[in-house]
């Protein structure tokens, strides 16, 4: 039921006395936790929800240490559907101090050696959101790139037979082919494998499609993208240091039959979900042909969110 929350205490679970958890929105008001083995020393807690299922993972080490110093957002593709002079279609670099994470592969994803390369040792994730070319087109350039410590792909349920096609003859070079090792993991079946904090939940869009809450060194990343205003959105991004929102549409533009996000709408959700900042991306590419139009849509979404900002390709920010 929206609005209503799950606080865990260490009255009511003494083991993770010494954990510092985010209370998580809950859709319904019947959460189940389950506790993995102790014997590990790893904890994992699942909440089930009756149309979706989001997870809060609990582990020892780098995903509940203090605030880390050096993590960096790269926005290596700004644009959605196509690339113009204005940008490559989305695709966003997080570097932490322990991990690589890629947000979707648009075409801004053959940048990526410009900042990993074959002396790079830490593990490599990308995040793909669902399966609309402007977020997948990158994939075929995969061969290019060398990465030793290899390469894990979340995605949507599906994700495994989907790329088994796509990533392969004869479109491009088959996963099977690249000179280092590739897993795929479907979420949120899979969230269990990560070595790090992730919920998983199903956004507003015409095709099945993914909205990520990633927690890393301290800090907690929303990833919106594509999607038109939904309850799910919110939670993702409750109490975020930073949410990157799609912004497709300008401003009072809108459409039911194909949804996604203005900037008011994106802005509305920052600001429900009490976000730190906000940053715009994955900008129409028929809608904004030039750079004056994303400024006016960096504006009116400040009159609603004040920490706003627009994104370019290429920009990088300090998080």
């Amino acid at each position: 039921m929206p609005g209503s929350s799950l606080f865990i205490s260490s009255f009511s679970f003494p083991f993770i006395s010494t954990l510092s958890l985010q209370p998580f929105a809950c859709i319904n008001q019947t959460p189940v936790l389950n506790r993995q083995t102790a014997a590990t020393g790893v904890d994992l807690f699942v909440v089930g929800q009756n149309d979706h299922s989001a997870f809060l993972h609990a582990w020892p080490g780098s995903a509940f240490q203090e605030r880390g110093k050096n993590m960096k957002i790269i926005f290596l593709g700004t644009n959605g559907w196509y690339d113009t002079g204005m940008g490559n279609t989305i695709c966003t670099l997080v570097r932490s101090e322990a991990f690589d994470l890629v947000l979707d592969a648009g075409n801004g994803f053959y940048k990526l050696d410009r900042f990993i390369n074959d002396t790079n040792t830490r593990p490599l994730y990308l995040f793909l959101t669902h399966f609309h070319l402007d977020h997948i087109i990158g994939l075929h350039t995969l061969n290019k790139f060398s990465f030793p410590q290899g390469l894990v792909i979340c995605g949507p349920e599906g994700s495994k037979e989907l790329l088994a096609q796509f990533v392969n003859r004869p479109f491009t070079a088959a996963i099977s082919a690249l000179p280092y090792p590739v897993e795929i993991l479907e979420l949120p079946d899979c969230l269990s494998k990560l070595p790090f904090p992730v919920e998983a939940l199903t956004l507003n869009h015409p095709v099945p499609t993914l909205g990520y809450r990633i927690s890393l060194d301290g800090r907690v990343i929303s990833y919106c993208s594509d999607t038109g205003y939904c309850e799910n959105a919110v939670i993702l991004s409750r109490s975020a240091d930073l949410l990157i929102s799609e912004c497709a549409y300008r401003a009072g533009q809108s459409s039911d039959a194909w949804p996604h996000l203005n900037p008011e709408g994106a802005a509305r959700i920052a600001a429900e979900a009490g976000v730190k900042r906000l940053v715009l991306t994955h900008f129409d590419a028929r809608l904004y042909t030039v750079s004056a139009f994303r400024d006016e849509s960096e504006a009116v979404a400040r009159k609603i969110f004040p920490q706003t900002s627009a994104a370019r390709d290429d920009l990088e920010i300090d998080l």
